[in-house]
């Protein structure tokens, strides 16, 4: 008989099973997404079901005859329910069925003390196994043995009429019947256990491996149903969310809506055995606005229920964010100096216009005394100073203009660097006998005659050394030397003035850069074009500038300019000795006297 029912329980349809996980499918955890996982927690919630009908049906008669017993019934309904919440919520049936166990062998053996009836309990003790086996469904042999085991035993009961009061069936059938179920329960839970303890481990090793977080991209795990299971770190670099909050189908929400049959593509093609690939927009950080990024998934076949795949930024997007970056900076920048520009220039052309305007009309006022010779003299010397700052101005402003458009002409030509230095040195003394500043120079002796452009390397030694003089306080000392190494030219400029903090070095050299510069606010005249000017006509002529500086200490700045032909150049007379004045103009810088 018991062969026979073993053969039937092996043979019979499973689709009264299905149709039973069918029915409790729908209180599955969500995270749960193995198809067979799902339908093994969908029976344990029918065996749950069952146990806990079956325990207040065998708790009512102990009620009835005792009201003192009427809160088994609820006790029973509420473990029910307990353990079935659990188990929707945490999805860890291997938990949930060994309590279910424990909890059934556990109420039956409290009825069996108040009420000493055991048939009915003998009966729910035969059906543990029963309905535990069925819930595994890892061996259909175990669950048709233990079927005819408690069919066996319960015949026997009815037709020999023995209860708990005859002792021997009793304890026989309790005790085999719990041995076989805890026996085949503890070989049953041990490969789930294991084997969901082994994939979690290899994922968090995966993922939280420092190769992991070193690659461009993030590796990532998804169900088969394409619901995030695990990522490294690097997806929350990518994304600026919490990994956290990406887990289920939240990273399917973030996708944008016009890609995600894409997204769905890719998973079913993994699903199918391919490697499948995508590009997709996804919603990045947590804010009201609607921007996406463009992000190119990899996924390999699925493998234990598993899609593992990486995920990074197109690397067509990427580039396109680097430029855009790059332009937005240029952008800025630009705007930057148009806003220098206009602080700078309003300023430095509204003063002079305004003294060319006041001293006009005064002069041509009716008040103005016509014997007043000294006055209009004195008066005619200061419009025509400012019309000179004026126009320098504009000069430097032009020639920048040319050198950006690249419309600067440059002549190259050979001559003495220390005769092209007597003019500058002379400007620059003339402004430091005003500001009480000594100007020198220093290294002039023995040069070779420098091939470049003579007016551009005399405007630079202007800049410096006027820069120079501005920025060093009274009593200071600026120094300018000229050096001969070979194939290069050499210009230093050196002062003790006020200095520059090393953060602001790399500002300087762009046009109308003044550090002391705050709009209404200014300490040192000038349309901050100097520096700029002397780096673009260095450069224009195949050399550079340095500037070396500490705060407090002074400024050395150093133009390096390439002397052409100097290899066949022979050194030019000492000049140690010679004067500074009278120079000879004719061979220098022109002096433009109108626009």
């Amino acid at each position: 008989m018991g062969c026979v029912l073993v053969l039937s329980v092996e043979n019979a349809n499973d689709d009264w099973r299905d149709r039973v996980a069918a029915a409790f499918d729908r209180f599955v955890a969500r995270d749960v997404t193995d198809p067979a996982r799902r339908q093994r927690q969908a029976r344990l919630f029918g065996a749950i079901l069952s146990i806990t009908i079956l325990l207040i049906i065998l708790s009512v008669p102990l009620s009835a005859t005792d009201p003192a017993h009427l809160a088994f019934p609820f006790l029973a309904g509420a473990a029910g329910c307990l353990l079935s919440a659990m188990l929707s919520a945490s999805g860890r049936e291997t938990l949930c069925a060994v309590l279910t166990g424990i909890f059934a062998l556990g109420f039956a053996a409290l009825i069996l003390i108040k009420d000493g009836n055991a048939t009915g309990i003998a009966f729910l003790i035969m059906a543990v196994p029963v309905v535990e086996g069925w819930w595994a469904l890892r061996r259909p042999l175990l669950t048709g043995f233990a079927t005819t085991l408690a069919a066996g035993t319960a015949i026997g009961v009815l037709l020999t009429g023995w209860t708990a009061s005859s002792g021997t069936l009793w304890n026989l059938t309790a005790s085999v019947g719990l041995v076989l179920w805890i026996g085949s329960l503890l070989v049953r839970m041990k490969q789930p256990i294991r084997t969901g303890h082994d994939d979690a481990l290899n994922d968090d090793v995966l993922l939280r491996h420092d190769l992991a977080n070193d690659l461009p991209g993030a590796m990532v795990i998804f169900a088969p149903d394409g619901e995030l299971l695990a990522a490294s770190d690097k997806l929350e670099t990518l994304l600026g969310v919490d990994v956290a909050h990406l887990v289920g189908s939240s990273f399917f929400e973030r996708i944008h809506v016009g890609d995600r049959v894409v997204w769905l593509n890719a998973i079913a093609d993994a699903r199918e055995g391919k490697d499948a690939r995508a590009v997709m927009r996804i919603r990045p950080a947590i804010s009201g606005e609607p921007t996406f990024v463009d992000i190119s998934v990899r996924l390999s076949p699925e493998r234990e229920g598993r899609l593992v795949g990486f995920l990074m930024l197109d690397p067509e997007t990427a580039q396109r964010q680097n430029e855009l970056e790059s332009l937005r900076g240029e952008a800025d920048a630009l705007a930057s100096a148009r806003n220098r520009f206009l602080a700078s220039v309003s300023h430095e052309l509204r003063t002079p216009l305004n003294a060319i305007i006041g001293f006009a009309d005064m002069i041509s006022s009716d008040d103005m005394p016509a014997q007043s010779l000294e006055r209009h003299r004195e008066y005619a010397e200061l419009i025509s100073a400012s019309g000179g700052h004026l126009l320098k101005v504009v000069n430097a402003i032009l020639d920048l203009s040319k050198m950006e458009a690249g419309a600067y002409a440059i002549q190259r030509e050979q001559f003495d660097p220390a005769e092209a230095l007597d003019l500058p040195l002379s400007i620059a003394m003339q402004q430091a006998g005003i500001e009480n500043v000594t100007v020198s120079r220093a290294g002039c002796e023995a040069l070779r005659p420098l091939n470049a452009d003579r007016r551009s390397v005399q405007q630079i030694l202007i800049n410096l050394l006027s820069n120079a003089v501005k920025f060093t306080p009274a009593g200071g000392k600026v120094e300018v030397a000229l050096r001969d190494e070979g194939k290069n030219f050499i210009i230093a400029v050196r002062d003790t003035g006020i200095g520059i903090a090393e953060e602001d070095l790399a500002r300087l050299g762009k046009p109308f850069m003044q550090l002391d510069a705050n709009g209404l606010a200014r300490q040192h005249e000038g349309a901050g074009l100097g520096l700029s000017l002397v780096k673009g006509l260095a450069e224009l002529q195949g050399g550079n500038m340095r500037i070396e500086s500490r705060l407090g200490e002074g400024t050395e700045v150093t133009v390096t300019i390439p002397n052409l032909g100097a290899d066949e150049a022979v050194p030019l007379p000492n000049r140690s000795g010679a004067t500074q004045s009278p120079i000879d103009a004719s061979h220098d810088i022109p002096q433009r006297r109108t626009a």
